[in-house]
């Protein structure tokens, strides 16, 4: 059996590896593989696969890396990270050139939410951690044959649940201009009434779901989106990444995105336009009736395959690190008008 090592935490606990790896052993229906996973470091040189948390190493201390491992060579280092660029250089993690260059020749692989990852770890995934993307139903389905019924229950406008207040991408100032003209909901602990257990059982009575990103980062859409197209008949607003990374991952005419308005005023205007034509409004729900989610196996499992066929154990070493993390553009405004650097 081929032995995958957790080598670091995952945002300061091993269990929360859990979301990637559910169980100590990996079994693979698919690709019909098993693999052990574990978290002991006496089992590195058994090791077939390390993988890494790149949140969870120090920048000051160097000691995790692998320099006097013998088994290097026979190994997969697999470098693993769901925040963007901007969390590392906020939190320091990667605040200079020489941090990314320590990483040069470390790692074999990436997962994460890019599309350029080797293992995709994106925020789309179903409860059994599988990872997922639309396709067209072989059966047509309807929601509704009539939209007023769709939306009966739906008392409210826009709704935000919200825990990070001041963030890069300036979410808030924006929202905050949105409110100027159109009423938003804001729950969470940035909202107007401070923390709410109950925030989510509200999100029904709202026809529009505000999924803004803390950074503006390409490929950065977090599991927020991806959990109001699945559980909620209401429509998502996003700021994030261009339009087309969006399409890439959603449903056609499944959100509305800040870059198709000059202003949140005029975002907000159209809101309410919506709100006042109800048949344009479940139009941005239709998508229901044609696409489902096609899920295959996670990250874990590619992973696991991977390391079993030792055809691709060739020795890839990843030698500019800096050049890979900074091959994905981040941006200071929801206009893309600038490229924001880590300095």
């Amino acid at each position: 059996m081929k032995i995958i090592l957790l080598y670091s935490s995952l945002l300061g606990d091993y269990d929360n590896w859990r979301s990637s790896f559910s169980d100590s052993t990996l079994s693979c229906q698919e690709s019909k593989v098993t693999c052990l996973v574990t978290s002991d470091k006496s089992l590195l040189s058994q090791s077939d696969a390390v993988v890494v948390s790149l949140t969870d190493i120090n920048r000051f201390t160097w000691t995790w890396l692998p320099f006097s491992n013998p088994d290097r060579y026979k190994q997969s280092w697999v470098a693993f990270w769901q925040e963007s660029p901007w969390f590392f250089y906020k939190t320091t993690t990667f605040d200079t050139s020489q941090s990314l260059m320590n990483l040069n020749g470390i790692f074999n692989y990436t997962a994460s939410y890019r599309d350029d990852a080797d293992f995709d770890a994106s925020y789309l995934k179903n409860k059994d951690l599988s990872y997922c993307k639309w396709k067209v139903k072989e059966t047509q389905t309807h929601i509704s044959n009539d939209p007023h019924e769709v939306i009966a229950n739906k008392s409210e406008l826009a709704i935000w649940i919200v825990s990070h207040c001041d963030t890069v991408s300036e979410r808030e100032k924006y929202v905050d201009k949105m409110r100027e003209t159109a009423n938003v909901t804001i729950l969470g602990s940035c909202g107007d009434g401070g923390p709410d257990q109950n925030a989510w059982s509200k999100v029904h009575w709202h026809k529009f779901y505000l999924s803004f990103e803390n950074s503006i980062c390409e490929d950065y859409i977090t599991e927020k989106f991806f959990d109001i197209l699945l559980n909620f008949d209401i429509v998502p607003v996003v700021m994030g990444p261009r339009k087309e990374k969006y399409l890439a991952v959603a449903p056609p005419h499944s959100f509305i995105h800040v870059s198709d308005f000059k202003s949140p005023g005029d975002l907000a205007k159209y809101l309410i336009h919506l709100d006042n034509n109800p048949d344009e409004y479940v139009q941005y729900l239709n998508w229901k009736t044609h696409y489902i989610l096609d899920c295959m196996r996670t990250w874990a499992c590619a992973l696991c395959a991977t390391i079993h066929n030792k055809t691709l154990l060739s020795n890839r070493f990843i030698k500019d690190f800096r050049s890979l993390w900074e091959n994905k553009t981040c941006y200071t405004d929801w206009n893309f008008s600038g490229e924001a650097t880590s300095k």
